[in-house]
């Protein structure tokens, strides 16, 4: 009978924690194909990396960029390798629920993409656009922390942060994230320098400056 309840108990954990898992890659995947992408943000990760691809492919080969270059195929590409390091570098548990989460975040942004899902996207210099930083920001902070304390995460920085605590358990992972992560949101400006030309000075300085300060706050 105790036998029977442990297993009973272990089944609902586990059901629990997967359910979970579904979850927060659904709020990750809304935050970043809703708020995100749409609006040009970089806040860091693989899903800032391939904002900025994406963004800056469509500008000149729209079609490309839905398909080849799909934030979708990005994040799951680039995922890949780094899992693969997870696996034989991290402890195994955490390299699966990473990769069960990548596998999750993506598909949501796919089937997202294919049903043509809304977004929230607005002018540079509105509040919609702070609106969007907020909310996409809050749900990529929220379901990545959850995700953390879960011992998973939805690959990118947080495998290489993971990586380097394993070499100097010194080093803060979650700091260690977030620098990465600025790296990331510097680069986020690159679409306002492709789109500079012909501008006055000030309107370059907008064009750049405000993609990345609203990476920031996001």
């Amino acid at each position: 009978m105790e036998n029977e309840n442990s297993t009973k108990k272990k089944i609902s954990k586990y059901f629990l924690v997967y359910t979970a898992f579904v979850i927060l890659s659904f709020a990750r995947a809304i935050s970043t194909y809703v708020f995100i992408v749409p609006n040009a943000f970089a806040p860091g990760g693989i899903g800032g990396i391939a904002s900025i691809v994406y963004n800056v492919v469509k500008l000149y080969n729209p079609s490309l960029a839905e398909s080849v270059f799909n934030p979708a195929v990005i994040v799951l590409v680039l995922n890949i390798p780094l899992l693969i390091i997870a696996f034989f570098k991290l402890n195994k548990r955490f390299a699966f629920n990473t990769a069960l989460c990548v596998l999750l975040y993506s598909g949501f942004m796919g089937l997202f993409s294919l049903v043509n899902f809304p977004v929230f996207q607005g002018a540079l210099d509105t509040g919609i656009v702070i609106v969007a930083a907020l909310v996409g920001g809050i749900l990529a902070g929220v379901s990545l922390g959850f995700l953390l304390i879960l011992n998973s995460s939805l690959g990118g920085t947080d495998i290489i942060a993971r990586l380097g605590y394993k070499k100097n358990p010194n080093i803060n992972v979650y700091w260690q994230i977030f620098a990465f992560d600025s790296i990331i949101v510097l680069f986020s400006g690159i679409i306002g320098i492709i789109n500079a030309k012909g501008k006055d000075v000030n309107e370059v300085f907008l064009a750049i400056s405000l993609p990345i300060f609203y990476s920031f706050i996001t």
